[in-house]
């Protein structure tokens, strides 16, 4: 073999040929290095399966623990086959207590590379407490190879893929060789346990450890935690001292308004937000009428904790409706009654946004034109006939505005004479269908 064949022998775990290839320019700050990747071979020995006996021998033979390898940027995409959000693990200069964090080692290969002056506060980015907190994808029935020549790891196409899960023994020999709770990278430790969905025994150890529930990144811990829609979670963090009014950009009943919806969820966080109505752009009801699981109930909710129906963001929350929730006529009638106006515009009343989407329901167009009628012929350049008309609406709903009263002869106000003279068309073809 040649000097570079140590990569080789780690690969294979063959100690005797580790033995034979360890020189000392192998630890020297800048000394041999894997090419392809800029490991050295204590980083090698800790890649996933790690090979405990090689990573012992290297230790033993003085390998730096704190040596960093060469890497510029090695992403990790950490939002494969989970739901979670789209975190990623960005290694920059690691240190092997780095890599035996991510991948997983033994709580005593851990424990070794600490006595001998591992650093826990060095940063790739991320702490080893950091990696430490996250899943690492594995993938399995790969055949894998290591091609010397070219140093390089090759595998066959992934047929299956699972995670090495955090450990808290791991995490709990960082801390006590003074690992911090709540280093920062943008996010702490404990925002990677919660945007990760971890367990309610694993974030409660976290918390009991003096991990701060309202340091913000982008958003809290709390935040990421209301958006698992865990009930017993929700009430750790209480417990622990969150604060649900704290914001980011969006507050808690922001974020408890998007993605999949729990009402028990929603109705804690509504009894414990001081302002229902606090804006980003949107209001928590904007958010929750644009969701699609959204039910009456929820929205109900809102109205019971007196949410204001008409706060606008260009739009109202009707105009929302009308155009994303058109097929669930119930949820105007919860708007409806309980102050919702319909005759507030952005530029359009919410019978003009009805009349744009082809899902409009008979049911949701009366419930609209029955609180004010003479809405019917409101004009935004164009009346809701026009609209309509140009977007196609099913025939039966045109007949229903024609019920009420839309003037079939109106004209719109739009200066392109061929614009107006294609929906006059559409007007006269429909007039001639509904005799």
């Amino acid at each position: 073999m040649s000097k570079k064949d140590i990569f080789s022998a780690i690969f294979e775990a063959d100690l005797d040929e580790v033995r034979k290839r360890i020189k000392p320019t192998v630890f020297k700050k800048k000394g041999q290095l894997n090419k392809t990747n800029g490991d050295t071979p204590l980083h090698f020995s800790l890649y996933h399966p790690i090979r405990e006996s090689v990573v012992r021998l290297l230790i033993q033979a003085e390998a730096d623990v704190n040596a960093k390898n060469n890497v510029k940027k090695k992403t990790i995409n950490k939002n494969r086959g989970r739901n979670i959000f789209n975190l990623k693990i960005i290694l920059l200069q690691s240190t092997s207590l780095h890599f035996a964090c991510l991948h997983k080692a033994s709580v005593e290969i851990v424990k070794l590379l600490l006595s001998k002056g591992a650093d826990v506060s060095l940063k790739d980015g991320n702490t080893p407490l950091h990696l430490a907190v996250s899943y690492y994808p594995i993938f399995t029935k790969n055949t894998i190879n290591f091609d010397p020549a070219k140093l390089k790891l090759t595998t066959t196409p992934i047929t299956k893929e699972f995670y090495t899960f955090p450990s808290i023994d791991l995490i709990q020999s960082l801390l006590d060789s003074g690992a911090e709770i709540d280093a920062k990278n943008n996010r702490t430790p404990l925002h990677f346990a919660c945007l990760q969905k971890m367990n309610y025994s694993f974030i409660e150890f976290l918390l009991k450890s003096k991990a701060n529930p309202n340091i913000p990144d982008l958003s809290t811990p709390f935040h990421s935690a209301i958006q698992m829609a865990n009930q017993d979670i929700i009430d750790l963090f209480l417990q622990f001292g969150a604060d649900p009014n704290l914001k980011d950009d969006n507050t808690p009943l922001h974020l408890a308004c998007s993605g999949e919806l729990s009402k028990e969820t929603i109705e804690k966080v509504l009894k414990l937000t001081k302002d229902i109505n606090s804006k980003n752009q949107e209001a928590p009801i904007h958010i929750l009428c644009k969701n699609s699981s959204a039910t009456p109930e929820i929205v109900s909710l809102f109205a019971t904790y007196k949410a204001d129906f008409n706060a606008k963001n260009k739009e109202t929350p009707l105009h929302i409706a009308a155009k994303l929730q058109s097929t669930k006529s119930k949820i105007f009638e919860v708007l409806i009654e309980n102050g919702a106006k319909v005759d507030e515009k952005n530029e359009q009343t919410p019978l003009h946004v009805a009349c744009l989407c082809s899902a409009t329901t008979k049911e949701a167009l009366k419930i609209i034109i029955d609180q004010k009628k003479d809405m019917i012929n409101a004009k935004d350049k164009s009346t809701p006939l026009h609209f309509a008309c140009k977007f196609k609406l099913p025939l039966e709903l045109i007949k229903i505005l024609l019920e009420y009263g839309a003037d079939i002869n109106s004209k719109n106000d739009v200066k392109r004479m061929k614009t107006t003279k294609t929906k006059q068309s559409k007007i006269k073809t429909i007039k001639h269908k509904t005799k």
